[in-house]
């Protein structure tokens, strides 16, 4: 019988993005917080319901939410009609 010897499991934790210094990528991760500006695109990949509340609340005027993600059947989006019409908002779904 041959006995496999279980070999340590490198310790790889990112938080914050460190990820992208580790791979070398020139970008900066920031936490929803950090964000001041308005941005003309937000991107969903997740399919998490709050993650895309959260992406519209940073669209500047004719900002494009842009869903790919699969959401729970059972999620809810909640959209302010009053930030549709003074931000011209698109949701778009591909």
């Amino acid at each position: 019988m041959k006995i496999l010897k279980k070999l340590p499991t490198p310790s790889l934790s990112f938080s914050n993005g460190d990820i992208f210094l580790y791979i070398d990528l020139d970008y900066k991760v920031k936490n929803p917080t950090e964000l001041k500006e308005e941005f003309d695109l937000a991107v969903d990949c997740c399919g998490n319901a709050p993650a895309m509340e959260k992406a519209m609340s940073f669209l500047g005027h004719g900002g494009r939410l842009c869903v790919f993600g699969v959401a729970n059947p059972k999620a809810k989006l909640s959209i302010e009609p009053f930030q549709v019409n003074l931000t011209l908002l698109r949701v778009i779904k591909f």
